[in-house]
């Protein structure tokens, strides 16, 4: 094996990762739909309001563990795409893989985060290979998602604190909250999983010359 194929090798793109994230994101989506009491309950407050009573989900626990082990393990996605990345480009791609994972834990700025970091990796294999990749697409699509998921964040901390005050717990906001953030992590995964491999398709192209050059 020449030189160039053992670096090909070790120079390696990989959507598995990010195949494993979606799965992983989709399993409190089922948990939650197994332990709905598949009925609701409702009564009249003091004030007149009406109260919703429906039991808990006794899977809610389960599931909101996964899913937030989910979001960690497509960070962990994120800091091997970036890692991989910079490997392929021999450190030509600008973001380090920790900072890369790590931006997303800031509240508002991982809105533009997401948007950034996708931009660059299109921009640094667009320097490289022929085949050009979107730089504003699969960024938009998960800034939308990622502000879709801050608003349902704060709706539902407003929701808590509200029906907390009034002494009464509705069961059904912790079911929605889990199963839109869950819907979230599959679309980014899904969304990591393209990027991986049009990131990979493009390497291959870029290495092409060189291995006919090594052979």
């Amino acid at each position: 094996m020449s030189e160039i194929e053992g670096n090909r090798h070790n120079r390696f793109i990989s959507p598995t990762l990010f195949y494993v994230s979606l799965a992983l994101a989709l399993i409190p989506i089922i948990l939650c739909w197994i332990g709905s009491p598949g009925y609701s309950m409702q009564r009249y407050d003091a004030m007149g309001n009406v109260v919703d009573l429906t039991p808990a989900n006794p899977m809610n626990l389960y599931a909101s563990i996964i899913m937030i082990l989910s979001f960690a393990f497509w960070l962990l996605c994120v800091y091997e795409l970036h890692k991989d990345v910079r490997n392929t480009t021999n450190g030509g791609h600008s973001i380090p893989p920790n900072k890369a994972a790590f931006l997303h834990l800031i509240p508002f700025w991982n809105c533009y985060w997401v948007f950034k970091w996708t931009k660059e990796i299109a921009c640094t294999f667009n320097k490289t290979s022929s085949l050009k990749m979107s730089k504003w697409l699969y960024g938009t699509l998960l800034l939308l998602s990622m502000i879709w998921w801050t608003i349902q964040t704060l709706v539902f901390l407003m929701l808590t604190v509200s029906s907390s005050t009034n002494g009464f717990k509705p069961a059904k906001e912790l079911d929605s909250f889990i199963i839109v953030s869950s819907i979230i992590l599959v679309f980014f995964s899904i969304v990591g999983a393209t990027i991986s491999a049009k990131a990979k398709r493009r390497h291959k192209l870029t290495l092409q010359p060189e291995l006919v050059a090594g052979s």
